[in-house]
């Protein structure tokens, strides 16, 4: 799953994010959020926390007080991820 989700993010977001916050965004959707305690240390630091949830890539759940890939974002890679995955994107 973890490589189907890199797959999918990195066809999908490539050119359009830098990579400077693609790479993190990416262990974030792999790890599939983190408790802010953990975030600093999965994603490569302090710095790239908040330069992922500044860009609106990553908030904190409220429910579980944990840092989340942006919901709507995160989910779109990872329907697109099953879908090519399950054969309904071809590459023609």
């Amino acid at each position: 799953m973890s490589d189907a989700v890199e797959q999918a993010a990195n066809r999908l977001l490539k050119g359009i994010v830098s990579d400077e916050l693609l790479g993190p965004y990416v262990r974030l959707l792999q790890h599939g959020g983190c408790s802010p305690e953990e975030a600093a240390d999965l994603l490569g630091g302090v710095g790239q926390v908040e330069a992922l949830r500044g860009a609106g890539m990553a908030h904190v759940q409220p429910p579980s007080s944990g840092l989340a890939e942006a919901g709507p974002l995160g989910r779109l890679v990872r329907v697109l991820s099953d879908r090519w995955r399950s054969g309904i994107f071809r590459v023609r």
